[in-house]
């Protein structure tokens, strides 16, 4: 039934390539004495063992990956930002601001009194050198007294109505 030929005729209608194929070249050919040498090749490959790497060779090889890489850059960027624009900047309006006198700064005070916030002047007097009080030292107490008893004795009736 091998060599039958309403076989080899049917094979011709289905697959005429396959009919003329010679039945000698069937399957793969391998070199010679290849499965006889290929468990020693194999054993010789295992038993070169490569050297280990060391931990730091291993630590670059693995932080030079693209996707560590990328990510170490935009750390060290944000970092190098980050110093540039924070870092302190000396202030050249405070060493002019220190050159001036209390003096200075009384009188220019004294001259635009109108153009300043009496409570912001008070308010920061709290915590600075500068002595509004002209030399007067009063307790509150006694700040109390003078307003209620002689300041407003000084005053004329238009003021004090302007007051209220």
């Amino acid at each position: 039934m091998k060599n039958s030929p309403h076989i080899q005729d049917e094979l011709k209608d289905i697959a005429p390539l396959l009919s003329e194929m010679d039945k000698s070249q069937e399957g793969f050919n391998v070199p010679h004495l290849y499965f006889e040498t290929l468990q020693d090749k194999v054993m010789n490959r295992l038993a070169e063992k490569p050297e280990p790497e060391g931990v730091f060779s291993r630590f670059f090889k693995t932080l030079l990956q693209p996707r560590y890489a990328m990510t170490l850059g935009a750390v060290l960027v944000l970092l190098l930002a980050t110093t540039l624009f924070l870092r302190p900047v000396e202030n050249q309006h405070t060493d002019i601001l220190a050159s001036i006198s209390t003096e200075e700064l009384s009188s220019y005070l004294d001259e635009n009194i109108d153009d300043f916030d009496l409570d912001l002047l008070m308010e920061n007097n709290a915590s600075s050198t500068l002595d509004f009080s002209d030399g007067m030292n009063f307790e509150l107490n006694e700040l109390e007294e003078y307003i209620d008893n002689d300041f407003i004795d000084q005053l004329d009736d238009q003021t004090l109505e302007d007051f209220l």
